[in-house]
């Protein structure tokens, strides 16, 4: 009886079409996804009905959205096999591999330029007790537990005052450093700040997946642990992956000033020298505790066409934060975000330098983990020197 999960015993014969998938695994990591949001994304039917504008709505239309994002990935003559457990499973053996070598990259050699001290990363109550602030931690109050923010995380911003500040949000250096360091190697960090950043003659993964321009998805993975779910924190990072993403593709989608400024900051800060233009993502994508949907909401608009539309990860909904803070109906919040409706350019990587406050916190281990069995926050940084994670790239 025939396996109609088994592709033809020609193409299971074939290393090649294996070896080609799962490459393409590795860089959907690097430039859209950490994670898949459910493993039914390769199995599932497409739904020609289905609609970009509603995938953040139901977890069934996350799926559909990831599906068309992974088939963009795929090589032309393997799409039509992606429901076989060959193909399927060599993208999602791809995915793990690339996660492991960027958690071991990130933790090891490249962590340094990372940041300023790594002796709080020797062990993990001292990476617990020096960073959970900076990731987000909320003390508990008589009236409600401790928990971990998702807006209120010093790190994720170049300017921390206090309170989140859409126009700094996912602006940390931090982020911008761990991208480098992923897509150019240990040393990729170096210099990135000063207008001069390192760029190997080695083979990077910049170079193999001729990386250009900055996407959703590289934004939100430097934004999150490697890491489904945090073992120190409890941290749901597969939810605040998508969290984060569909608020940034819905401000994207209406035009909102602060998320075509991030993307527009990203490029400027990485490809400084890229004769493509700035990457502006996403037409196509696009409860709780803490009042976020106001947040987000105020946020001016600018006059200018729809965005175009970069690979990015959708995203589900997480507990404790901030869906009024970056609703596009709430009130108005005050003085976030930039006001008038044309957005001041970014500010190049010498005024960025310039303007770093020396207190701001520096980037934490924590996004510096290791994983979790499957498949960057203090979980990260707790693990730095636990066991090494294998199958680390032989890129730079």
């Amino acid at each position: 009886m025939s396996n109609t999960n088994q592709p033809p015993l020609n193409v299971r014969a074939s290393n090649t079409i294996e070896q080609r998938t799962s490459e393409k695994g590795r860089q959907f990591v690097v430039q859209e996804a950490l994670f898949l949001v459910d493993d039914d994304v390769f199995v599932v039917d497409e739904d020609e009905d289905f609609d970009p504008s509603d995938e953040f709505i139901s977890d069934k239309n996350k799926i559909q959205g990831q599906l068309r994002r992974v088939l963009q990935f795929l090589p032309n003559d393997v799409k039509h096999l992606r429901t076989t457990e060959l193909i399927s499973g060599a993208f999602s053996d791809g995915m793990s591999s690339q996660r492991s070598s960027t958690s071991h990259r990130l933790r090891g050699p490249g962590l340094i330029h990372l940041v300023e001290d790594v002796k709080p990363f020797a062990t993990s109550p001292s990476c617990h007790i020096t960073f959970r602030t900076v990731i987000g931690w909320q003390p508990g109050t008589e009236t409600r537990e401790p928990y971990y923010s998702k807006l209120d995380v010093p790190i994720l911003y170049d300017e921390w005052q206090g309170e989140k500040n859409l126009a700094h949000l996912f602006r940390g250096p931090c982020l911008l450093k761990i991208h480098a360091t992923i897509i150019r190697g240990p040393n990729g960090a170096v210099g990135l700040f000063s207008g001069k950043p390192k760029r190997p003659a080695a083979k990077t993964i910049e170079k193999m997946y001729k990386i250009k321009f900055s996407t959703l998805g590289a934004i939100v993975n430097t934004s999150i642990l490697l890491t489904e779910i945090g073992d120190e924190t409890g941290i749901n990072y597969r939810e605040r992956h998508s969290y984060y993403m569909q608020r940034i593709v819905e401000a994207l989608a209406s035009k909102k000033a602060w998320a075509q400024d991030l993307v527009t900051y990203w490029d400027h800060i990485l490809f400084p020298d890229a004769d493509t233009p700035p990457s502006t993502a996403v037409a196509q994508h696009l409860k709780d505790a803490e009042d976020d949907e106001d947040f987000f909401g105020s946020a001016p608009a600018v006059e200018s066409p729809a965005p175009s539309i970069r690979p990015a990860t959708p995203p589900n909904r997480s507990s404790l934060d901030h869906d009024d803070f970056l609703s596009p109906s709430g009130p108005p919040c005050g003085n976030h975000g930039r006001q008038g409706n044309r957005s001041p350019p970014p500010r190049l990587p010498h005024q960025v330098a310039a303007t770093m406050d020396a207190n701001r916190p520096r980037c934490p281990a924590d996004r510096i983990v290791p994983m979790s069995p499957l498949p960057p926050a203090v979980e990260l940084a707790c693990q730095l020197y636990s066991s090494l994670v294998g199958n680390a790239m032989n890129t730079v």
